[in-house]
């Protein structure tokens, strides 16, 4: 759950969304809250008491943390803004983050919490937690808990205040801080350290090797049910633009030529080329589509349902970027 607003979270998700979460995490799922995804993911959010426009000061019935998720840790935050944006040195618990070797990363900080320890009755009733990283032991950072691990259940929920993911190469110079980039940078290296760290606390499989960037792999758009003569099929044609990637049906594979003369892959719209054979070995060598579609065909209401269109990739950029930006046609054929 990434970083944002709390509240908005709150208002679309309460009810059987929330159940669902909680019961796919007690069952053994893996759960990564960041900064307002943090705050979420408390049983209570005390952020800015007292301030008139930002307070809030309200429970949350996801409570994956059985405390209070509590900010901001450093004074100055304004929503949309780098106003209370600063690098930030934690420092990390080696004994479970094994994969630094140093005890202290430098990350970016905008406005996330701490964790209020639970009382003991509510920790009885819930699950275990533990500290992975603490904030400065200043007068601001007090040494409070910067990341925490939750066991919930059969899973396990990883929340932080920090924003660990940060890479300085993407940094904007119009808009992100100067002196905050110049803070981060230095610790590119042990920033993607502690991202492993955090993904194997997950029980994610991460890479052994030397931290690079890894080759961004085709995409596949699958679709339950999609047949050459097909409404759906129509829809893709009328829908889907020039560039891209690959686009494979249940029935059919289509292929998404990129053009070659531009580096940025993720600035490609899509057109499609039919193939008759579906590409699976290469392009899902990690996922089950079929696995996922017979799934998908008894929880869903109908073959046309939400989930009936899958666009999966070993690796990609954002897909934000690929999809708002860049493939709007290609995002509302998604999600209609």
């Amino acid at each position: 759950m990434p970083g944002g607003r709390d509240t908005p979270y709150a208002r679309d998700l309460n009810g059987k969304a929330n159940r669902k979460i909680r019961q796919y995490v007690e069952n053994g799922g893996s759960y990564l809250d960041i900064c307002a995804g943090a705050y979420y993911a408390c049983r209570k959010v005390e952020f800015e008491l007292g301030s008139p426009l930002l307070q809030v000061d309200a429970p949350r019935e996801l409570a994956l943390f059985p405390g209070v998720g509590r900010g901001c840790v450093y004074r100055g935050f304004a929503y949309d803004s780098e106003a209370g944006a600063r690098a930030t040195r934690v420092t990390v618990n080696t004994t479970h983050m094994v994969d630094l070797a140093a005890a202290s990363v430098s990350v970016y900080y905008n406005g996330g919490c701490t964790f209020d320890q639970p009382n003991q009755q509510q920790q009885q009733q819930h699950q275990q937690h533990q500290t992975l990283a603490w904030y400065p032991n200043d007068e601001e950072g007090k040494g409070q808990p910067a990341m925490i691990e939750c066991r919930v259940g059969k899973g396990v929920a990883v929340m932080s205040g920090v924003h660990l993911e940060y890479d300085t190469r993407l940094a904007n110079p119009a808009s992100d801080l100067p002196a905050v980039v110049q803070g981060l940078e230095a610790d590119d290296q042990a920033r993607a350290l502690l991202m492993r760290s955090t993904l194997r606390r997950l029980g994610l499989k991460t890479s052994d090797v030397a931290l690079t960037d890894p080759a961004m792999t085709d995409l596949a758009l699958i679709v339950q049910g999609l047949t050459p003569t097909s409404p759906s099929c129509e829809r893709v044609w009328a829908t889907l633009k020039a560039g891209g990637d690959t686009l494979v049906t249940g029935d059919e594979s289509f292929q998404i030529r990129v053009d070659g003369s531009k580096a940025d892959r993720t600035q490609q719209q899509v057109h499609v080329q039919r193939l008759k054979a579906i590409p699976t070995e290469s392009l899902q060598t990690s996922f089950d589509s079929t696995l996922y579609f017979e799934h998908h065909k008894q929880v869903a209401d109908s073959l046309d349902s939400f989930g009936s269109s899958l666009l999966y990739a070993e690796v990609t950029t954002s897909t934000q970027t690929i999809l708002d930006k860049y493939n709007p046609k290609y995002n509302c054929f998604m999600f209609q």
